[in-house]
């Protein structure tokens, strides 16, 4: 019998494109290198909805089961946990991810199939809480109240264990790659564009130190930038490169450039080893930590785009999310970006709770001024445990038992700010978004990136699935 099968389910992106669950990867090694036997199964790219699952999977092979957890799918995943537990009562079921991170005790109030969540990392509550079930003693309360980042019901109540993060990532190791099964993700790409095809997404550091209101980061990977060794990385890159096929790689941590010695001894390495890779970081760079040094060594290694997080043109608004950055940084940052001939993307969300047509205007007309090459326009989106939200539940403005988590998407407005209508709130996102890209030069560069016929329908699916939400 297999000790645990790790699940990503099926999520609403379906015909358009799936990412590989690199999460579920690193928590895959962790506990091979502790001697468990583990599977994973994507639930996206097989096409094994809830209905399916029972017939897809041996489920009586698995001890535990395991779910990758957004808030978006919440309801999928009760109803996975569901044909489980109707199958095989005894089968341990257990969440972890963004959404229990956030918000743990609402979660598993929620999910009633669930039998545990995790909060936090993975890698080292799920290798004692093996062992527990291995040794038979995860039934002792005493035990179980000692497995790191644990959620569970004892007496109709809820406990939370001690959070706890590794301080020395390498200790986890690389993510499974054989086990994520690279070759079927041929066509992943995190944003809209990549220069080559196949590209893979890359996780160097853990950890983020600001305090942005609308983020739920920190309660994943803690506040305190942890780093792999950047050379142990390279060496993964070239395996992705050499034995895989990869021909370009996507960093997707949250704070990549917290840490210059780290990023730059990174890049070093890139250019010392002539990988000759493009890269790029599409999750977001926090643009207080750039410098002209980094920002070279970073362009000469390979970086040829970066997504950085703008969030708001107006100062206000700005301050409100705890952003702790100026307008006037914003500028002078992506301009120093763009004069290392690497092309800029600004993540602006629109839709914030305190948000009005003015200061959407204000976000756009910065957008138009600034040189970027694209806008990623984000929708707020109130999850459950993030700051803003948990202001706004206690303001009233929000209800928490009448969240409807599967509304709770960055494909269409699920909260409104006092002053705007929903169909104001739209049409103002639909003036940004067509005022940025039908402009001439911008359209064209952009149509210049793409590479096939099979690139451009992803793109124009991907468009009209965040735009209009079909």
């Amino acid at each position: 019998m297999t000790d645990i099968l790790l699940v990503k389910p099926q999520g609403n992106n379906i015909g358009i494109q799936t990412y590989p669950p690199l999460g579920l990867g690193f928590i895959s090694t962790y506990l091979k290198k502790n001697d468990y036997t583990v599977h994973l199964l994507d639930c996206d790219l097989k096409n094994i909805p809830p209905s399916k699952f029972c017939t897809s999977v041996d489920l009586d092979d698995y001890q535990v089961i395991g779910f990758q957890l957004f808030t978006i799918n919440m309801e999928s995943v009760e109803q996975y946990l569901q044909v489980i537990k109707e199958h095989n009562a005894h089968i341990v079921t257990i969440v972890g991810g963004p959404q229990p991170a956030s918000d743990p005790i609402h979660t598993l109030e929620y999910l009633k199939y669930a039998d545990y969540a995790v909060y936090g990392e993975g890698e080292s509550s799920l290798a004692e809480f093996l062992k527990a079930l291995h040794n038979k003693t995860l039934d002792d309360p005493a035990v179980k109240g000692n497995i790191p980042n644990l959620v569970w019901r004892h007496n109709n109540e809820y406990r939370i264990n001690p959070l706890r993060f590794e301080e020395n990532l390498d200790q986890i190791g690389p993510p499974d790659l054989d086990g994520i099964n690279v070759k079927a993700y041929d066509t992943a790409v995190h944003g809209f564009f990549c220069k080559r095809l196949p590209t893979w997404p890359i996780i160097i550091t853990r950890g983020c130190p600001h305090r942005c209101t609308f983020c739920g980061g920190r309660s994943i990977t803690g506040f305190k930038v942890r780093t792999r060794d950047p050379l142990k990385v390279v060496e993964e890159i070239k395996l992705l490169k050499n034995k895989y096929g990869i021909r370009e790689f996507q960093i997707i941590d949250d704070c990549f450039t917290a840490n210059k010695k780290t990023a730059m001894l990174f890049c070093k390495a890139l250019i010392d080893d002539e990988l000759n890779l493009p890269w790029s970081c599409p999750n977001g760079t926090r643009l207080d930590t750039l410098d002209d040094e980094l920002l070279s060594t970073m362009r000469n290694s390979g970086c040829y785009e970066l997504a950085v997080g703008i969030e708001s043109g107006n100062q206000r608004i700005l301050n409100e999310m705890k952003k702790d950055v100026t307008i006037e940084l914003i500028r002078e940052k992506v301009n120093l970006i763009h004069k290392h001939n690497i092309n800029v993307i600004g993540f602006i969300m629109v839709g914030y709770p305190s948000e009005t047509a003015q200061t959407i205007e204000d976000s756009r007309r910065l957008a138009l001024e600034l040189p970027l090459l694209r806008v990623s326009l984000t929708r707020f989106v109130p999850f459950p445990g993030i700051p803003v939200t948990e202001e706004l539940i206690k303001q009233n403005k929000i209800k928490r038992d009448q969240i409807d988590f599967t509304k709770l998407s960055y494909m269409k407005f699920s909260y409104v700010p006092d002053g705007l209508t929903k169909k104001q709130l739209n049409r103002l996102f639909l003036k940004f978004f067509i005022s940025f890209y039908a402009r001439p030069h911008i359209l064209f560069k952009n149509l210049k990136g793409v590479h096939s016929f099979r690139h451009f329908m992803l793109i124009l699916k991907k468009v009209m699935n965040f735009i209009f939400g079909v």
